[in-house]
C-alpha cells in the first residue's frame, strides 16, 4: 500500500492532467459552437467553456477591448482618406443687382450673375490623397503589429496557467504523499519503531506541503481573471484551458532569416513607412500650398439704360459674357516655417525608423539565442534530469519499504523530485514565452501548426 502511495508522485513530466480545483460541473460539448456559447449571457453562470490556445488567440483577436479601440482608428483613418478624395472647394453661385428703378424714371439696372470656382495649383489635391493614403496604411500597419502582440500576450498567458495548474497538480500530489508518510510515521511512533525527531520532522515536512499548496492554488483565480480580460470575457466567465504544454518541434533558428522576416513583415516597420511617405507627401503639399489656388469666375450682365417715361420710354439693353480669373501672389507669405515644419516631421520619422531596425535587429537575436538555450536545457531535462530523479525516488521508495532508509531520505528524495520537475516545468514555460516573444517580433507562426491539443 505504501509503495503504491509514493509511486503516485512519480506523475509524468509531459502530460497536462485535469487541474486540482476544477468545477465538477459538466463541460459544454464544443460541438455547440464556441461563438453562440460566449454569446449566450447564462452559459458563464452555468458551464465551463473548455478552451485550446488556438481558440483562446481568435477569441482575443475578436474581443480584446484595447484591439477593438485600434481597429476603430483604423476605420478613422480610412474615414479622413475618403475626405481628402472629396473636392477641398465647392462651386460659389453669385448674384449681383444694382439700379434705380424704383427712385427715377430714366437711368441704369444691371444684373449679374456668375457661377466662380476654386481651382488647387501644382498638384494640392493629389498631395492630400497621398497623405490620407498612407493614413490608412499606417493605421493598418499599428493594427497588424497590435494584432501580432495580443497573440504573443495569449500565449505567454495561456502557458502561464498550464504552467501554474502543473505546479497545483505537483503540490497536490506532494501534499498527499506527505501526509500518507506523516500516517506511517505516526503509527510507527506508537509501536515504538522509531523516535519522535523523526515524526516532527515529517510533521513539519506535511505543513510546508500544505502551505505551499494552499498558497500556488490561491493564484488560480486571479490568473483566471488576467486571462479572461485578456480574451474581452465578462467577469463571470468561467473556462477551463486545455491541451498539452509542450514545446513542438520547430526548425532551426536562423537570425538572418529571421532579421529578414520581420523586416518585410512587421506592421510597426510598415506603419512607421507609411509616416514617412505621408510626412514627405505633407512637404509637397506645403510647398504647393505657396500658390494656394486659382479662382474662375463664369459670369452673365445684363444692363438696361433707361431713357424718357411713359409710352415714349425706350431701354437699351447689353449682354455681356466673361470669364474672371484671380490668384494671391506669394510675395509676403512663402510659408517657410510650415515648410521648415513639415521637414522636421519627415526627419523625426526617419529617426524613428531607423532606431525601430536597430531595435529589431538586437531583439532577434536575443531572442532567438534566447530560445535556442532553453531548448538545449529543455532537452537535457527530458532526457537525463528528469528521468534520473524519478529513478531515484523509485529506488528510494523501495529501500524505504525494505527498512534500508529512514523517512529522511525519503523526504529528501521527494524534494529533489519535486524540485527537478518544478524546474522542467518552468523551464517549458520560459522556453514557450521565448517563442512566443519571438513570433511578436518576427510574425507568427515560428511552427506550423498553434500549440494545444484539438
Amino acid at each position: 500500500m505504501k509503495r503504491k502511495v509514493l509511486l503516485e508522485i512519480v506523475i509524468s513530466t509531459v502530460v497536462l492532467i485535469t487541474p486540482v480545483l476544477a468545477s465538477s460541473q459538466d463541460i459544454i460539448d464544443k460541438s455547440s459552437g464556441l461563438s453562440g456559447q460566449l454569446e449566450n449571457s447564462e452559459f458563464y453562470s452555468n458551464s465551463i467553456i473548455k478552451l485550446t490556445l488556438d481558440e483562446a488567440v481568435q477569441l482575443a483577436l475578436r474581443q480584446n477591448p484595447d484591439l477593438l479601440a485600434i481597429r476603430e482608428k483604423t476605420g478613422l483613418a480610412r474615414a479622413r482618406a475618403a475626405i481628402t478624395r472629396q473636392s477641398t472647394y465647392d462651386p460659389r453661385f453669385e448674384l449681383e443687382y444694382e439700379g434705380d428703378k424704383y427712385t427715377a424714371n430714366e437711368g441704369v439696372r444691371d444684373l449679374q450673375l456668375g457661377l466662380a470656382l476654386t481651382f488647387e495649383l501644382r498638384g494640392q489635391k493629389g498631395w492630400r490623397k497621398r497623405i490620407g493614403k498612407s493614413g490608412v496604411l499606417s493605421a493598418a500597419g499599428r493594427l497588424k503589429q497590435a494584432e501580432w502582440n495580443l497573440r504573443s500576450r495569449v500565449k505567454v498567458a495561456y502557458y502561464g496557467l498550464q504552467f501554474l495548474k502543473q505546479n497545483i497538480e505537483l503540490a497536490g500530489k506532494r501534499l498527499e504523499v506527505t501526509q500518507r508518510l506523516m500516517e506511517v510515521a505516526e503509527a510507527r511512533l506508537r509501536s515504538q519503531q522509531i523516535p519522535e525527531l523523526q515524526v516532527n520532522f515529517v510533521r513539519l515536512e506535511y505543513h510546508q506541503a500544505s502551505n505551499a499548496f494552499r498558497r500556488i492554488s490561491g493564484q488560480l483565480p486571479l490568473e483566471h481573471a488576467r486571462f479572461a480580460r485578456l480574451l474581452g470575457l465578462p467577469s463571470g466567465a468561467r473556462f477551463n484551458t486545455a491541451g498539452e504544454f509542450l514545446p513542438r518541434e520547430t526548425k532551426e533558428l536562423n537570425d538572418t532569416t529571421l532579421l529578414q522576416r520581420a523586416i518585410t513583415s512587421r506592421g510597426d516597420l510598415a506603419s512607421l513607412r507609411a509616416e514617412l511617405q505621408g510626412a514627405e507627401a505633407q512637404v509637397r503639399l506645403e510647398k504647393a500650398l505657396i500658390w494656394p489656388g486659382a479662382d474662375v469666375e463664369f459670369f452673365y450682365r445684363q444692363s438696361d439704360d433707361l431713357a424718357g417715361s411713359g409710352a415714349t420710354q425706350q431701354i437699351n439693353r447689353d449682354r455681356f459674357f466673361g470669364l474672371k480669373l484671380s490668384m494671391p501672389l506669394p510675395i509676403l507669405s512663402w510659408r517657410s516655417g510650415q515648410i521648415r515644419e513639415a521637414e522636421s516631421e519627415v526627419k523625426i520619422i526617419q529617426a524613428r525608423l531607423n532606431a525601430l531596425g536597430r531595435e529589431i535587429l538586437v531583439e532577434v537575436s536575443e531572442v532567438a539565442q534566447l530560445v535556442r538555450v532553453l531548448r538545449e536545457i529543455l532537452q537535457v531535462y527530458k532526457d537525463e534530469l528528469s528521468i534520473l530523479s524519478e529513478q531515484n525516488l523509485a529506488d528510494i521508495e523501495r529501500a524505504f519499504v525494505a527498512g534500508e532508509v529512514g523517512m529522511t531520505q525519503v523526504l529528501r528524495a521527494q524534494d529533489d523530485f519535486v524540485e527537478v520537475t518544478q524546474n522542467y516545468y518552468e523551464i517549458q514555460y520560459e522556453y514557450l514565452e521565448a517563442e512566443a516573444k519571438l513570433e511578436a517580433i518576427v510574425g507568427p507562426p515560428l511552427s506550423d501548426s498553434g500549440r494545444g491539443a484539438q
